[in-house]
């Protein structure tokens, strides 16, 4: 990548270098202030290479421009756009006297020059120009000869020009793997190009600019103004070279996240000839192979800063994040070893995060997307790799509404593989919907049973049908105004209104792209079946597989419909959403936020009616004007038979809802059915367009209503 700095560059003029011609003693005396013909020839000063040899021939002439200032400084000739080839001799025209100047220019555009060639010596030497580039390659060049001519056909001392830029080149070799890189510059780069050699000053920093590089490029090539800031002797070493003058320097950042705290390292490589040198010369080379351990406590080039971290999102198996968040969430990653390292997960030390008690083999970690419900871009990490159970997942949202599954990876032997499984995973809710909870605030108290609170985006609602009006603390109850994963309770909105799909006891849900829905056909039972194009695999399986596995639907037994669970029996604990020993304790396998979880239970107290809407129905507890919305979104089937499993059935029709707690058969929960209110009018006898507490089959798909913890 080359990046040129000509376009707000600045000029000064100043006198440069100067030579005694070769007198032609064959040649007559020609009077001062006539005209005379004169060889000229030119060269190129070849560059000053730091590091690797660079070819001098790389860069282009456009054209050349010759200046005479005779003694007292006044412009006497402009000889533009000459056609030298260098080391070669080209006769010009020029104006006879004692210690005429001679200036020649090359690759700077005319208009610049015929403003050069207006002024007086001194005037030029204190003018600041700006300096335009005429091609990519073609890289301002100057040289200055003081010379008596007195004498026809006089040849001189060939005119040396030199770049009046410096080239830095630098490539980076990040060795301290646990640092993500997060920004590459050149720094102080000093914004005026003199066409004569600098001097050693400290400048203002409005002077300076700076170039930000893109991270992940094999090379960075730059050129840069000359910025000369003096050596210091005392330095020794490579990484003892700093210094608090405005010298150009190359600053290289990364993060990482270190047993509870966020570490930004800063490392900066000063440019210049040696340890001791902080001067960027004109017509010099600087080239880098930079080694980067930003861990070496030993190397005074780099700085870093621990951030203590406040606000840090309790743990939990989902997130809510607003799409128009500038602030950073931090997911805490200690969920993988309070599975792996406990019973459930069967004590895999191989699989557990180092913890600080050298249990943990796992020593470097990385997180990925594993999945998500949109085409779009929906969210950026922050922090994505650490080596601690102590870290923390940073994501930062891209201003898109959706949900996204991501998993948290071994790295401990370099990049996971590409069909690698996680270690643990979680669900993004990106909403602006927030209705409370942890960092995302205060859950209202809802006073009136049944009763309605206004939050950010929509609402949360009070009944007492749900969970006996019981809370782990003791407060009122309140249940979110949309299923989990929704993005709208507004009827209209449709599929937006639907969410996610769970197989009961699973803490990840089954994301589909609703913008890729197809009809299947019409079921026997009645009603149309639709595909929603999810991952499917053959089940039971093990609490183990579902974890890592977290986008997989797994399919019940056909041979053995009886056993009606994705989780295999042997498994251990089947109490995955509800504990009868503690009712009101959120589970480690919970899918609803913090502060959030699933409802054990759901009574109807009094009557509750319905009102269809588009794509759904809205439920009046009590006879109330309170209206909760409930999308039809249907449920997917576990059974492969007249279609696939994970087909979508009574989509638009009937809405399938997981409660927490289970009968005495483990293998079943209890869940709640909604009907449209038209198919109740049409039956007899007392009946309600919910039905509470059925037990069905863990093993389908049903959405999560989740209600205050």
């Amino acid at each position: 990548m080359k990046n040129l700095i000509w376009l707000s560059a600045y000029l000064i003029i100043s006198a440069i270098f100067s030579s005694c011609s070769k007198d032609d003693e064959n040649t007559s005396i020609i009077p001062e202030g006539e005209k005379t013909n004169v060889n000229v020839s030119l060269n190129i000063a070849p560059i000053n290479a730091m590091g690797t040899n660079i070819n001098d021939n790389r860069t282009s002439i456009e054209n050349f421009w010759l200046l005479e200032f005779d003694q007292q400084g006044k412009n006497v000739a402009v000889i533009k756009e000459l056609r030298f080839s260098i080391n070669s001799a080209e006769t010009v025209e020029l104006v006879a006297g004692a210690n005429m100047k001679l200036v020649v220019i090359a690759n700077v555009d005319k208009s610049i020059v015929f403003q050069l060639g207006k002024q007086n010596y001194e005037a030029l030497k204190n003018t600041i120009y700006t300096l335009p580039v005429n091609s990519s390659n073609a890289i301002p060049l100057v040289g200055e000869q003081v010379v008596s001519i007195t004498k026809e056909n006089q040849t001189l001392d060939a005119i040396t020009l030199e770049r009046i830029a410096a080239e830095v080149k630098f490539t980076i070799n990040n060795t301290s793997s646990d640092f993500q890189l997060t920004s590459i510059a050149l720094k102080n780069i000093y914004k005026m190009y003199y066409f004569s050699k600098g001097t050693i000053s400290q400048s203002n920093i409005a002077d300076y600019s700076e170039i930000p590089c893109t991270i992940g490029e094999e090379n960075y090539t730059h050129y840069i103004a000359e910025n000369l800031m003096g050596t210091n002797s005392s330095i020794t070493t490579d990484k003892d070279k700093v210094t608090d003058k405005l010298a150009t320097f190359i600053e290289i950042v990364g993060e990482r996240m270190s047993e509870g705290n966020k570490e930004i390292a800063t490392f900066k490589m000063f440019i210049g000839k040696n340890e001791k040198d902080f001067n960027v010369t004109r017509n010099n080379a600087y080239n880098y192979n930079i080694n980067l351990n930003l861990a070496d406590a030993s190397d005074k080039r780099i700085t870093i800063e621990k951030i203590p971290l406040e606000g840090i999102a309790a743990e939990a198996n989902c997130y809510i994040l607003n799409p128009n968040s500038e602030h950073e969430l931090l997911v805490p990653v200690k969920r993988v070893n309070a599975f792996w390292g406990t019973e459930e997960g069967g004590f895999k030390t191989d699989h557990m995060l180092n913890d600080g008690n050298n249990q943990g083999k796992v020593t470097k970690w990385i997180a990925r997307i594993i999945t998500k419900d949109s085409s779009k871009e929906l969210l950026k990490f922050t922090t994505q790799q650490g080596s601690s159970a102590n870290d923390y997942i940073g994501i930062k949202p891209t201003g898109n509404e959706g949900n996204v599954l991501i998993g948290i990876y071994d790295a401990t032997a370099g990049e996971p593989a590409q069909d690698a499984k996680p270690l643990w995973s979680w669900h993004i809710w990106i909403t602006d919907y927030n209705p409370g909870g942890d960092i995302n605030g205060i859950i209202p108290a809802i006073s009136q049973n049944p009763g309605k609170a206004d939050v950010t985006g929509g609402a949360i609602y009070r009944f007492g049908g749900v969970d006996n009006n019981q809370t782990k603390d003791g407060s009122t109850q309140a249940m979110m105004d949309r299923n989990l994963g929704a993005l709208s309770a507004t009827p209209t909105d449709g599929a937006k209104t639907i969410g996610m799909y769970y197989q009961c006891g699973r803490k990840d849900p089954i994301m589909t792209d609703w913008s890729q829905i197809t009809k299947l056909g019409t079921s026997s039972l009645g009603g149309d079946v639709y595909s929603i194009h999810i991952k499917t695999a053959k089940g039971p399986v093990s609490k183990e597989t579902a974890v890592k596995n977290p986008d997989t639907y797994f399919l019940g037994d056909a041979d053995h419909f009886t056993y009606k669970d994705w989780l295999i029996e042997g498994s251990g604990s089947t109490e995955l959403w509800y504990k009868k020993s503690d009712e009101k304790t959120k589970t480690l396998y919970d899918p609803c936020p913090a502060g959030w979880r699933v409802p054990y239970k759901m009574n109807t107290y009094g009557e509750i009616n319905g009102e269809d809407v588009d794509n759904g129905i809205y439920l009046c507890p009590n006879n109330s004007s309170i209206k909760i919305f409930y999308p039809f979104g249907g449920h997917l089937n576990a059974i492969t038979g007249q279609y696939p499993g994970g087909s979508l059935f009574e989509y638009k029709t009937a809405q399938n809802g997981w409660l927490g707690s289970y009968p005495d058969n483990p293998n079943n929960a209890y869940s709640y059915h909604i009907f449209s209110a038209t198919l109740v009018d049409e039956y007899d006898g007392p009946f309600f367009p919910i039905m509470p507490n059925n037990a069905d089959g863990r093993y389908l798909g049903y959405s999560v209503r989740c209600v205050k913890e």
